[in-house]
């Protein structure tokens, strides 16, 4: 529907994946109508819709366009956002309820997309059989039709009869039909990749979620899966590459954050690993391990006073006590840079003191709690 009149997205639907998409495309109207107009003018739209009035004058008040008008202009930028999208197949796994995607078989029974809704109508309705016979004709009037051997990779995939290497393989010869046909996208990549996986055809993998990632760059699985593989291979040089790529798109990732950094710093890319901790500190605060982390790397390329203030961080995050007299080594030593020979020689005190500690007895993890 149009923007004017989204709420049909949400009260006319067939299925809790239409919800879902109804959601999903309401944010990126917000999106949209935030960087076109600016927050205030967005939010001052609620006050008037809390009064009574109607979507399009509110729209005209608040924006100073008409609906129709937002309408085109927030199409047009959703088709330069998603411009990777086209010439690539993407999934249509839509169909009407049963009883019509029955109809409009019968009407037009040399419709190949209408028997391919069929089939998906029968299949989510418990008809195995009767889906996959609806299936087979869709192919039978267009052997490209590319959601019908979409769906039939899926059913490859799940048959319970054949084992894994049978099951791979026919899923296998419908995705390369597909791709034969000039029907490649990411959800087509992202398929072989999973199917090569199980096999453990892991250079299979990688060349489906190198072009899963060429096809769209924006989503992170096929680089965290490469990450998977880099390290399964022990290839650290790549998997530190794609990291790289996976954090700036998983922002909240922590592990993924800190692996990065541990990585850098091992190989001593200072440079690079003061640019990644200072997201990585961002992400996870209160890690001992990333204060500790970047702290070396602002040391390494300079940085001495905010590299004390981050070792200073990992003391107050609770950095173990085999890492303490590190720290406060290395406090003496930025603080010698600075010229604060008092500062350095009490960072010294403190690492003798905490050196000298003994070490803590090791938990034995059948013993029972402590009663003091």
């Amino acid at each position: 529907p149009a923007v004017g009149s989204f709420n049909r997205a949400f009260t006319h639907v067939d299925s809790v994946e239409e919800v879902t998409m109804a959601y999903y495309a309401a944010s990126q109207i917000m999106v949209f109508m935030v960087e076109r107009f600016g927050w205030e003018k967005v939010i001052s739209m609620m006050p008037r819709w809390a009064n009574g009035e109607r979507t399009p004058a509110v729209v005209k008040a608040s924006l100073g366009v008409s609906t129709e008008d937002l309408d085109r202009e927030y199409k047009a930028w959703l088709k330069k956002k998603l411009a990777r999208y086209e010439g690539q197949f993407v999934p249509d796994l839509h169909s009407p309820p049963l009883e019509d995607a029955e109809d409009a078989a019968k009407k037009s029974p040399k419709d190949a997309r209408k028997l391919v809704e069929l089939g998906i109508a029968r299949l989510r309705a418990g008809k195995g059989k009767e889906g996959q016979a609806a299936l087979a004709e869709a192919l039978r009037i267009d052997p490209a039709q590319p959601d019908a051997l979409y769906v039939l990779a899926d059913l490859a995939l799940d048959d319970e009869k054949a084992d894994d290497k049978t099951k791979a393989a026919a899923a296998k010869r419908h995705l390369d039909a597909m791709i034969a046909g000039k029907h490649d996208g990411y959800a087509v990549r992202m398929k072989l990749a999973t199917i090569a996986l199980a096999t453990e055809d892991l250079a299979g993998a990688r060349t489906a979620l190198n072009a899963a990632t060429n096809l769209d760059p924006s989503q992170p699985e096929p680089l965290m899966t490469l990450v998977k593989i880099a390290r399964k291979e022990h290839d650290e040089r790549t998997e530190l590459a794609n990291l790289s790529k996976y954090v700036v798109l998983e922002q909240h990732d922590r592990v993924a954050w800190t692996r990065l950094l541990e990585g850098l710093v091992a190989r001593g890319k200072w440079e690079e690993a003061a640019k990644v901790g200072e997201g990585a500190v961002y992400v996870d605060l209160a890690n001992p391990e990333v204060h500790r982390l970047y702290a070396r790397a602002l040391a390494r390329t300079g940085r001495h006073v905010t590299a004390i203030y981050e070792y200073n961080s990992a003391l107050v995050a609770g950095a173990p006590p085999e890492q303490q007299a590190e720290i406060y080594r290395e406090l003496a030593k930025g603080y010698d840079k600075l010229g604060q020979p008092k500062l350095a020689e009490q960072a010294r005190v403190f690492e003798k003191r905490v050196a000298s500690r003994p070490p803590p007895p090791s938990k034995d993890p059948k013993a029972p709690p402590s009663r003091e």
